[in-house]
């Protein structure tokens, strides 16, 4: 009995006195891929919390399903927690576009993924009923899923119609007829608002398309009625400025002589000359901002990177959004076809899409390839009409473009020639497309 005895008071002393690991549970279930926190544990030391440092092993990896330990030992004292890392989730479908199938707007539905998060062998039963199609999966794991794709048999798309957002039209011409096309593949006849197209200006057009199931398309565009240019008149239009030393000198000549003209300028020269193109009632065109060819011309996006660039200088000059362009070497140049062919056939749609309109010439100067001024003088005057509006090319960053000018303009006043500007409501001269 004695023995007895002190055998319960060496359990009960030894349970006193010896460190106790609790957790507060010997088995844990990690989902994979989860993140993995150590379990909490206490330290008791004479049936006290402890704050001792207790060494922690374990060979957990989230990433793999499978059974796990984490060892805890103080001393001679030891805990165990089992870590099961688990697979317990769905398998999924990524549809490719909307989940529900429209039978009208012709799409193909058929393209989708399945995504598990472990396993990539899902099965894949699939039931087609009148109205849904019902996806049944299930992976390596057992984990399952139910996805039911709703069938829509309902017409619910508008009409697209096919019209830019820009038109340009001259006095007196129709509105163009434009066409819608629809899901349904049937003809949409488009209507549209009336506009007074005898009088230049600048007017909204709305048009509306409506299908069978009264899905409707209201598109709204600018329309721009264009003046014919004038027969006899001189268009002077100076390109690259401007210059510091040569555009003043031209804008002196100009303004003694009270004839108006167009510069598509640059980024290059002084901010105070286009401000004074500008105040003098002269047109301020874009040009370009660097012209370079090889930036200008190297893409799409080049392109109208530089032209925004020289719309903005324009506009923080003069307060006015220029919308009238010239392209770097006219829209007939062939040096574009080096760094992006086709380049030009597009631009010239585009530009107008977004409502710019660009503007070549019936007469070039010369002095772009260095010519004198007599010849500037003998080849404008000579090539000068009364049965055409006369677009002249110069440039304003050219002596004897300057020194030419004077005689050109008593020449055409002697001859009863008047001079007008270009505005953003008169129509263009173009040249042909070669690239």
């Amino acid at each position: 009995m004695k023995k007895f005895m002190l055998l319960i008071i060496f359990i009960i002393l030894f349970y006193v006195l010896m460190p106790h690991i609790v957790v507060k549970s010997n088995i844990v279930f990690l989902s994979v891929h989860k993140n993995f926190e150590i379990p909490r544990y206490n330290l008791k030391i004479f049936l006290m919390n402890s704050n001792n440092k207790v060494n922690i092993k374990n060979n957990v990896n989230k990433d793999k399903i499978g059974t796990y330990y984490v060892f805890y030992r103080y001393l001679f004292s030891f805990n165990i927690v089992k870590v099961k890392v688990i697979d317990n989730s769905s398998p999924t479908i990524e549809f490719c576009g909307p989940k529900n199938i429209n039978l009208y707007d012709n799409k193909d539905y058929s393209k989708f993924y399945i995504h598990d998060n472990y396993y990539n062998d899902v099965s894949l039963k699939k039931k087609k009923y009148k109205d849904k199609i019902v996806y049944y999966l299930k992976d390596r794991s057992g984990n399952k899923n139910t996805i039911t794709r709703k069938i829509i048999n309902k017409d619910n798309l508008a009409p697209n119609i096919l019209a830019p957002n820009n038109i340009f039209i001259k006095e007196g011409e129709s509105i163009p007829k434009f066409n819608a096309i629809d899901n349904s593949n049937d003809k949409i006849d488009v209507f549209s608002s009336d506009i007074d197209t005898k009088k230049s200006g600048k007017y909204i057009l709305d048009l509306i398309a409506e299908d069978k199931s009264h899905n409707r398309t209201l598109k709204r565009v600018n329309v721009n009625v264009l003046k014919r240019l004038v027969p006899g008149i001189i268009y002077l239009t100076f390109d690259d400025g401007p210059s510091d030393t040569v555009t003043p000198h031209i804008l002196d000549i100009l303004q003694s002589e009270n004839v108006p003209a167009t510069f598509f300028v640059t980024c290059h020269g002084s901010d105070s000359l286009i401000k004074r193109e500008y105040d003098l009632g002269d047109s301020i065109g874009l040009h370009t901002a660097s012209h370079i060819y090889s930036q200008v011309y190297g893409s799409r996006k080049a392109y109208f990177d530089d032209l925004y660039s020289v719309r903005d200088r324009v506009k923080n000059v003069t307060g006015n959004d220029s919308k009238i362009i010239r392209f770097p070497g006219g829209s007939s140049n062939t040096v574009s076809r080096k760094y992006s062919p086709g380049i030009m056939s597009y631009l010239t749609h585009e530009v107008e899409d977004r409502g710019f309109r660009y503007y070549d010439w019936n007469i070039d100067s010369g002095d772009a390839e260095g010519k004198s001024s007599d010849y500037i003088y003998n080849h404008v005057t000579s090539s000068l009409r009364k049965d055409r509006p006369n677009i002249v090319l110069m440039h304003d960053i050219k002596v004897n473009t300057m020194n030419a000018l004077p005689k050109i303009i008593k020449y055409a006043k002697d001859n009863g020639y008047t001079f007008s500007k270009i505005t953003d409501l008169d129509a263009e001269v173009k040249q042909r497309i070669y690239n």
